[in-house]
């Protein structure tokens, strides 16, 4: 066929601007059938040709652009429900993703895809320190499966990244209370007494009993965790964070972020309900969630709306997601997670990204991937992000 010819030319950089015309004319012409067809095809194209040159890093780049043009397409979607519209807009992301694969192909044989001569900046991992009753602090990022310690009533056992406490219903007196932090570039896992597991996010912290005693269960949570809290009937469940608000729980999943010294407080329910009730000065007011809606403090008010549930756990998942969020947003979750500063020495600029990238990568090719924004970043002395606008 005609346009197999003209795409594989595009692949290969061979084709004329005569033959480009002739091919974007052709593609608006296209039904939405005949389309997806046609991007089959292309993607078999640009698989063979071009992309098993790419390294894993730029691979996220392109990802990243085609995510972004991908979305404008989709609120457009909604703003138009015009058969025609939406068949030239399929079309258009197929031109997006061509002239995203050349100029991808173009820049890595002219760079030789290679890296700033600046060091690397590595992405964090698993680890935290948990802290013992007695004060005792335990580094846990370099220690093997195997036996923690032992506290009143439970036994701490450290396995696969997890740190699990099983219970010794031999044990005599009160519960004892630990933490577990996490460090900027850290994160963790551990399993509570009574089956609860939590994701802790970096520069995180949670303080909880070793075994739960008593007509409730009960945390404290400062910075961001995802928790999926166990069914026990008769025994609540009760988060606090940082003295802002209270959550109360029932066999839920959920994230939450509350940051100390950040303005910034959500919670995002997954699964089940949750009640939450905001404490003097922040917000004395009770709010109870449904599945994908979101709680937030905002200028002293606990306001409810429909969340993004895939966006607010996909630190979880391995992923920065950028969607909708500002500059000050995106570069918090860098430092936290490669363990850098960030200035601004003009004031923050005024952009917002879209789209995602995995958190395995160095910093500079995150940076790589956001480099189509307004905005101007570098690395200074080793770990300071300086960020300005174009």
């Amino acid at each position: 066929m005609q346009y197999h010819s003209l795409l594989q030319k595009m692949a290969d950089h061979t084709i004329s601007e005569t033959e480009k015309e002739e091919l974007y004319a052709w593609l608006q012409e296209l039904s939405e059938e005949e389309y997806i067809h046609v991007f089959d095809d292309y993607q078999q194209l640009i698989t063979m040709d071009v992309l098993p040159s790419f390294q894993p890093e730029w691979l996220d780049r392109l990802q990243l652009r085609i995510y972004r043009e991908e979305r404008e397409m989709q609120l457009l979607r909604r703003k138009a429900r015009i058969r025609s519209l939406v068949v030239r807009l399929s079309a258009a992301a197929l031109l997006v993703l061509v002239a995203t694969c050349w100029w991808f192909y173009n820049t890595r044989l002219q760079s030789g895809g290679e890296l700033s001569s600046t060091e690397l900046i590595l992405p964090g991992g698993n680890g935290a320190v948990l802290t013992l009753s007695d004060g005792r602090r335990i580094v846990l990022d370099s220690l093997g499966n195997g036996h923690i310690a032992a506290e009143r009533g439970a036994q701490i056992i450290l396995e696969n990244n997890m740190l699990q406490y099983k219970g010794d219903a031999n044990a005599a007196g009160t519960a004892a209370f630990n933490t577990v932090s996490t460090p900027n570039g850290r994160q963790f896992q551990l399993m509570l007494s009574d089956g609860t597991r939590v994701w802790l996010n970096a520069a995180s912290t949670i303080r909880y009993p070793t075994t739960f005693d008593g007509t409730e269960r009960r945390i404290q949570i400062s910075g961001e965790a995802y928790l999926e809290v166990a069914q026990l009937k008769n025994k609540p469940f009760f988060v606090e964070s940082d003295n802002r608000a209270e959550i109360a729980v029932l066999g839920t999943s959920f994230n939450i972020q509350a940051y100390t010294g950040d303005n910034a407080f959500a919670v995002t329910l997954l699964d089940g309900k949750v009640a939450l009730r905001g404490k003097p000065p922040y917000a004395d007011k009770k709010v109870l969630l449904q599945p994908g809606q979101k709680a937030m403090l905002v200028q002293g008010k606990l306001m409810v709306k429909p969340a993004d549930t895939e966006q607010a756990v996909a630190w979880k998942n391995g992923l920065f997601n950028f969607e909708n969020a500002d500059v000050k947003e995106a570069m918090m979750q860098l430092a936290r997670w490669y363990n850098v500063e960030v200035e601004y020495p003009k004031g923050i600029p005024d952009v917002h990204f879209m789209g995602y990238m995995r958190k395995d990568l160095p910093l500079q090719e995150v940076l790589k991937g956001l480099q189509d924004a307004d905005l101007h970043v570098t690395i200074e002395n080793g770990r300071r992000l300086v960020v300005l606008p174009r």
